[in-house]
This record gives C-alpha cells, structure tokens and sequence, in this order.
C-alpha cells in the first residue's frame, strides 16, 4: 500500500484500507424522519489492533441515526455477495489480515427487545419501546431474546443442542464439519406455542398485522411498498441469491440475481441451452419482460428489480411446457450477443490463449449449437486477452517496471531499454536483456561459445527478436540474453553485440557463431574485434554455394567437407 495513504499513528506494514457501502435508511430524530442516502466510504486501518467499536466510532462521522437503531456490518464475498454478519473482533481482525482492501456492507436497523437508549424524550419513548418490543413472528418463529451470560447470540452450548436433539433440525452441525455459520438461520429464532399461536382467530390475526405499519411478511414482501417511519427503523430484509449453473441453468419463479446483468447472462444461456430466442419487449433499470422471438407463442418472462439493493427477481416465468413454437436445432447469432460471448471466450482463452479465433468460433458453435458470426467471435477474444493480459500498448508501459524488478530481485543483470523521440512523443525502440544468474552459469560450466541469430515477431507490433545461446555439458541449449529491435541492421546489431560484450566480457577462447548477414558480422567486429573468433555457420553457406552451383553433387559436396578435420596443403 501506498504510504502516502497511510494516516499517521497506522504501520504501513499492517495497513488495510477499509471500504464500507451503506445501504440508504431512515431514522426518527427529535419526532421527525430523516432521510439518510446511501454511499461509499473508506479509510485506512491497522489490520493488527483494530475493533468493532473502533469501526464504529470512524464510522460515526459519516453516519448518523436515532438512539433506537444501530449499524449491522456484513461481509462481501469476492461476487459481492453478502457471505455472512460480522459479529465479533475476531471476525474483522481474520479479514483484515487476510487481505489489503476489505469491503463491508452496512445496514442501520433496529435494537433488539432490551436494548433501548433513553435519549428519546416524551411519547416518541413509548413509540420506540412499542416499535422495538413488538416480535415478527414468522411461520412459528419469533426473533431469538437476549442472550444471557454463558450464551452466544447463537444460542445454547452445542452439548445442550445435542442433548435436546437440535440436531436433528436441518442447519445444525453436531459433528462441527461445516464452515461457521453455515445453514445455521435456526439459532436465531425460538420456538413459538403452537397452541397459543392456533387459539388466535385468523380474523384477529390479521387485524393485527394491518395495524403495523410495515405490512409485509418477511420472507414474501411486496417490492413496490414504500417504506414509512417505522419501517425504515427496521432491519431490511436481506435476499439471498439462487444458484445457477452458468453453463445448465434452471431458472424458476422467485429465482433471484445479483443485479440486472447477470439475470439477462443466464437468461440468454438459458434460451440457448433450450433452443428458443427470446425478444425484449420492455427493459429498464427496474424491470424486464421479454417473450418467445417465434410469432403467436405464448412463453413469457417478467423480471424486477427489488427495493434497498441491485437484486433482480423472476415474478412470472413461464413453463418450457408453454412453447407452442417447434423451435430450432441450430439458433442464430442473435441470442448470443457479445457480451454472453466475451463471458465464455474469456474462460477458454484462459486456458489455451493460441487458440484462433476460428477454432474458437467452431467451438461455441458446437458446443452450444448456435450460429455465431466470426468477425463478432474475433472482437470478443480480443477483447478477452485485453482483460486477461492488458492490451499491447499497456505493455510498453511496464517495460521499466519490468527493468526495475529484475534488477532488485538479480542484481548485476543488464536491462537497456531505448526510445526515441518521434514528433515530440517518446516511442519505444529496442531492449536488451541479461540476467545475471545465466551469465554466471555460462562462464562456470558451460563452453565459450556462443551462437546469434535473431527470427521475426509476427504479432499486433512486428520486429526481430535477437538471442544470444550458449551449449551446457549435456549438450542442451543455455539461454544467456536476448533482445528486441525494429530491424536486422548494423546499428541494432552493434548496439545488440556491445551489450553482449558489456554482459559476459570476452572469456578466453570465446567463439561467436552466427549466419551471412552482414549487419550480424559487422555487430561482432566492432563490438569484440580480434578479442573473439567470428565464425559463421556451415548450413547458410551451403545454401549461398547451391544458388550458384547447380547439381546433384552439391548436398554430397557439403556433407563431406563437414567431416573434414584436417586441412592439406
């Protein structure tokens, strides 16, 4: 972390920088209700003496709400999913350890039974008590009372859940082989009388409920209601999203989604996978409907979006049993478009990135039976490697990045890179690269020799990349520099060669092997002089002898003279 960032009294070392989203609430001050709009705020912490109360206090500036409301902190997983409730210092010192930017959700709600200030003053006392002692009670279950010394909020011991057979109540983990917290709602409600509960007319029951303001059972809410004082008081109702295969997906009714984009991803695999397109007939930033692209039938989706979040639910989804259309073996391209097709050429690319964008086109095509335009499939594999590995000129930029990296980590390496001034703009021009540990291994174990030669770059930015090779005692190639420049000519190859030098010096007995090119011979002469042997290599010598001698001799010519080692006079 950057320790400019850092606040003074915080060990850049320990640093973690903290960013809490707070969802939009309301809040009853001095009789009236204050709106108070939700946003983003961050700070740096010390991830190593860091607490709930020190969250709070920092978080106090930024935030304020009434006497009978407090701040619920939950934890993002890396989909930006609320994982689980933040509850102890543990918790929080666990995350801010394990990570240098550690994201919370904030959620202003209400105390539970017996944990009321006194800060509220005349008949909004008795209202908030009502408020706050008033249970929701839900299918059975009410709201866990406050925990007593020697309890968690989670509840009794887990010996005593055994003894009672809580076990036997789905969500409880007796054997402790379960992550924390997992499947484990069940600790925080009680059992209610079900006799008690059954002797109370339905009638009154539901006269009851009208009287509360927040009308609206937890689990099944109305998404259009418009939440009032009291309401606005109360936690909100968090929604835990569906899982979805991305690759099969089974969407039904009251099926949920992260936000609106991933809810049309998985609608649109979901059509493909079912052999039907689908048309959008209305799409905003809260709701969605969309029918069968085939004329007169009668599949639907309807989709919004529900209140205090970006989560997308399905309302009305119709049965596949409902298409009166025959649909089609092989769809066309327009189902895919070219974000669903980004998605999938992202994880393929990721494992093999020599893929052609043909090969990659033939391969969605029979994968998901779907006609897809090649030109669409090239942009969104390009588009692809730019996010997985930046784009080619993002790459130029971290060239000394990459010089001053190496040279920390290996040092006496040799990295020059050189620009050039084009029209006032600086233009990369060629690089020279030596490790150290590789100039090492050569003048220690291997042969002074060294054979050049350069082959050319057919990427986006075309070139030579030049390399330097020595032969190790097992007769195996020892790679000991390489370079990149514009062209083969003598200037870059006396700038290559008099790095060379500046590399490796001139070892006794040193022998430089390289083919005919005239700019090579004249990088080695000027660079080394007569403190190296310049030879140049047998097959192109051939090849130059056979464009001026014709015959079926000639191959026969060369291969003896290879195998001479004596020379008569």
């Amino acid at each position: 972390m950057d320790e400019s960032q850092v606040q003074e009294g915080v060990d850049p070392k320990t640093a973690c920088r903290l960013e809490i989203l707070v969802n939009s609430y309301f809040s009853i001050i001095d009789g009236k209700k204050v709106y108070s709009k939700g946003r983003t705020v961050s700070w740096v912490v010390d991830s190593e003496k860091y607490a709930l109360i020190d969250l709070n206090k920092d978080i106090a500036p930024y935030f304020t709400w009434a006497s009978d409301q407090k701040a619920n902190f939950w934890v993002f997983d890396s989909k930006q999913h609320m994982k689980c409730r933040l509850d102890t210092d543990n918790q929080l010192l666990e995350l801010l350890r394990a990570s240098q930017v550690v994201k919370l959700f904030m959620v202003v709600g209400a105390w539970e039974e017996g944990h009321v200030e006194t800060n509220v003053a005349g008949e909004d006392m008795s209202a908030a008590t009502n408020m706050v002692e008033e249970e929701i009670k839900v299918e059975g279950f009410a709201w866990a009372e406050v925990p007593t010394y020697g309890e968690t909020t989670a509840g009794p011991p887990m010996a005593e859940e055994e003894e009672k057979e809580h076990f036997m109540t789905f969500g409880c983990d007796p054997h402790g082989d379960e992550p924390a917290g997992a499947d484990e709602e069940w600790r925080y409600f009680k059992k209610v009388d079900d006799a008690a509960r059954d002797s109370k007319p339905a009638e009154k029951s539901a006269v009851e409920v009208n009287k509360r303001k927040r009308a609206r059972p937890i689990p099944e809410f109305d998404t259009e209601c418009v939440q009032d004082d009291e309401a606005g008081a109360r936690d909100d109702y968090f929604v835990l999203y569906t899982t979805h295969d991305l690759e099969n997906p089974v969407i039904k009714e009251k099926d949920t989604f992260g936000d609106k984009e991933e809810f049309i991803q998985i609608m649109r695999t979901y059509a493909i996978k079912n052999s039907f397109e689908t048309m959008v007939e209305h799409s905003d930033t809260t709701r969605y409907r969309a029918r069968c692209a085939a004329e007169n039938c009668e599949w639907r989706v309807y989709a919004k979006k529900l209140h205090g979040g970006n989560t997308f639910m399905v309302v009305n989804l119709s049965s596949l049993d409902d298409h009166t259309c025959a649909g089609s073996a092989t769809l066309t391209g327009h189902q895919a478009s070219t974000s669903w097709i980004s998605r999938r050429a992202k994880d393929i690319v990721q494992e093999d990135p020599t893929l052609s964008a043909k090969k990659l086109q033939k391969r969605l095509q029979t994968q998901y039976k779907i006609e897809l335009s090649y030109f669409k499939v090239w942009a969104r594999k390009k588009a692809a490697m730019n996010e997985l590995h930046g784009t080619w000129e993002e790459s130029f930029t971290m060239l000394w990045r990459f010089k001053a990296a190496l040279e920390e980590a290996c040092l006496g390496s040799i990295v020059d890179i050189d620009c050039k001034k084009i029209n006032g703009q600086m233009h990369f021009s060629r690089m020279f690269v030596c490790i150290r540990a590789c100039v090492d291994g050569f003048l220690a174990g291997c042969r002074p020799y060294l054979g050049v030669d350069s082959t050319h770059l057919t990427g986006k930015y075309n070139g030579q990349l030049a390399a330097a090779t020595a032969i190790d005692g097992h007769n195996w190639m020892y790679p000991v520099a390489y370079g990149i420049f514009g062209k083969e000519n003598k200037a870059n190859w006396a700038w290559f060669m008099s790095n060379l030098k500046k590399a490796v010096g001139t070892p006794p007995g040193l022998t430089i092997h390289t083919d005919a090119c005239k700019g090579l011979a004249y990088g080695v002469k000027k660079a080394f002089g007569d403190d190296a042997e310049h030879r140049e290599c047998f097959r192109h010598l051939m090849a130059n002898f056979r464009k001026k001698f014709k015959g079926e001799n000639a191959s026969t010519i060369g291969l003896r003279i290879t195998k001479t080692f004596q020379l008569i006079i």
